[in-house]
């Protein structure tokens, strides 16, 4: 009863002039109210949305040990992973809302193809997309389509298709904001660096930063890993966040499905050695 009264003043603060109870409102109060707290609920959605696009500008998740504003959604304001996903989707549109532009994201995935000459034909569409429209477009996970032309591992098409971007980069002359982000800005080709007027680096984190990310993704598990000794987060040097962070992830994955109770050294290593492949064939 005494979780029940608590409830019952938060309720009150919410109602006007409410007690906690709704039964002194007449049918016409009751529906009013609810219409007023439905558009009260959507400024306050409308702020929260704002403010997760500011903390993403400044870099603010961070500083909080997560690589992403949808790890801040989850670790630090404790969102399921769906509403996460929602609300960090929806404050990358806050560029374009700035802009009053719409927000419209390339899937490299739908654009890039098996077949020969299918990938650049997709390009074309797109850009014959948003050369007819005022958009904010956002390429994401460039690097799968703008590795290095030099790469002996690619083969003829791969080359074909990046030459084909340059060109429809080069004509390009629509009212769309183009933009493209990548964690692996070493696989991209250097002619496509001076397509872009600007260019936004994210420098890798520092020790304190590392330590504040792996304690920031361990806290929701338990584990048994020496952080305070000297040379142990040095295994991280060099890494990008998202690096970090998939490595912290595989490892509780690995706990997890190993029935372990706790996040051990030799899963660290385990699932460190896996990224070391994992970078391994995207580099080749």
């Amino acid at each position: 009863m005494h979780g029940a009264t608590r409830l019952s003043d938060g309720v009150a603060k919410l109602v006007p002039g409410g007690d906690g109870s709704l039964a002194h409102l007449s049918d016409r109060e009751l529906l009013a109210n609810t219409r007023g707290l439905v558009g009260k609920s959507h400024q306050l959605f409308a702020a929260l949305l704002a403010h997760l696009a500011e903390v993403e500008a400044r870099g603010l998740h961070r500083t909080r040990a997560c690589a992403s504003l949808y790890t801040y959604c989850i670790y630090e304001l404790r969102f399921s992973e769906d509403a996460a996903a929602r609300r960090a989707g929806a404050a990358k549109l806050a560029l374009a809302n700035e802009l009053g532009l719409d927000l419209a994201t390339v899937r490299l995935d739908a654009v890039v193809s098996s077949y020969l000459g299918e990938t650049a034909a997709n390009l074309r569409k797109v850009f014959d997309f948003v050369e007819a429209h005022r958009l904010v477009v956002l390429f994401d996970e460039f690097d799968a389509l703008g590795k290095e032309r030099e790469d002996r591992g690619e083969h003829g098409e791969l080359r074909r298709v990046i030459n084909a971007f340059l060109q429809m980069l080069d004509a390009y002359r629509g009212p769309s904001l183009l933009i493209a982000a990548t964690n692996h800005q070493g696989l991209l080709d250097r002619a496509l660096w001076r397509r872009f007027d600007d260019v936004l680096l994210f420098d890798r984190p520092t020790p304190p930063q590392i330590r504040s990310l792996v304690q920031g993704k361990l806290r929701a598990v338990r584990a048994d890993l020496p952080l305070d000794r000297p040379n142990f987060l040095e295994r991280f040097a060099g890494m990008a966040h998202a690096d970090i962070e998939r490595v912290l992830v595989r490892a509780i994955k690995n706990m997890v499905l190993g029935g372990r109770q706790f996040v051990t050294e030799d899963l660290l290593d385990r699932a460190q050695e896996r990224e070391a492949a994992r970078r391994g064939v995207t580099k080749k």
